[in-house]
């Protein structure tokens, strides 16, 4: 028995040292808001304009060739020392591997491929993997909040100033329309704040991928507002705060 734990053994340790694969397993990051970080590889969608520190995957013995490349052009590469046993990482989600830790510079907005080449102790390339992320700190964008529907009673529901009133027999939206992301669309909110800047409420708008647009019943129908609406009926200025979420956590 114990001679074939042992084999067991060296059979383990040889297939970690000659592995000839590497990749990146996630990035560390400040986002634009001062937030520390972890992003998994795969995930791929960064708002930082701060260093980029990425975690390699690799096989003991096995030196790191690493290119970051924009629309073609290098804009990043380096090349690690070769990787020992004492070159052990755990990373944000408590998973453990041998590997290497690399820092980028601050990278403009954009799409980027990086490239991971496995180097032998004679620097040949034995293995390279591609992958790609995303780094967008603009956020997302869209047109103005807007009421499309008319229903009359003397509401106006143009310009800087709204008057609303009470509401209307039909169910009434709040509407945001041609939303754009770059690292794609998550969610979106909408906060009525009250006069003293306080906020009144805050709720969620439902996004439609197909038109690419939000929108929110301010009204129930029957001329009763929606829970989230102030109820008043004096002359109270109201403020509308939209505010949108990609998936890069801009």
């Amino acid at each position: 028995m114990k001679t074939k734990i042992k084999l067991l053994t060296t059979f383990i340790l040889m297939t970690l040292s000659f592995s000839s694969y590497s990749r990146v397993y996630e990035y560390t990051i400040k986002d634009i808001y001062g937030i520390n970080k972890s992003v998994r590889a795969e995930f791929g969608k960064l708002n930082t304009n701060d260093k980029i520190q990425i975690s390699l995957i690799s096989g003991l013995d096995r030196k790191i060739r690493v290119t970051v490349k924009k629309n073609g052009e290098a804009v990043y590469s380096s090349t690690t020392e070769s990787i020992n046993v004492e070159d052990r990482i755990k990373s944000s989600s408590g998973e453990e591997f041998y590997g290497k830790k690399l820092t980028l510079p601050p990278l403009s907005d954009g799409l980027y491929t990086i490239t991971s080449e496995i180097l032998n102790t004679q620097g040949t390339t034995v293995d390279s993997t591609e992958q790609s992320f995303l780094i967008d700190t603009a956020g997302p964008s869209a047109d103005n909040l807007r009421i499309d529907q008319r229903p009359g009673y003397d509401m106006v529901l143009t310009g800087d100033l709204w008057e609303l009133g009470q509401g209307a027999d039909a169910k009434l939206y709040l509407n945001v329309k041609n939303v754009k992301a770059a690292a794609g669309f998550d969610k979106a909110t909408i906060q009525v704040i009250n006069p003293d800047n306080t906020v009144h409420s805050i709720s969620d708008m439902v996004y439609d991928s197909g038109s690419s647009s939000l929108s929110v019943a301010w009204t129930q129908g029957g001329a009763v507002k929606s829970s989230w609406m102030p109820v008043s009926n004096a002359d109270v200025e109201y403020r509308f705060r939209v505010t949108l979420y990609d998936r890069a956590g801009s």
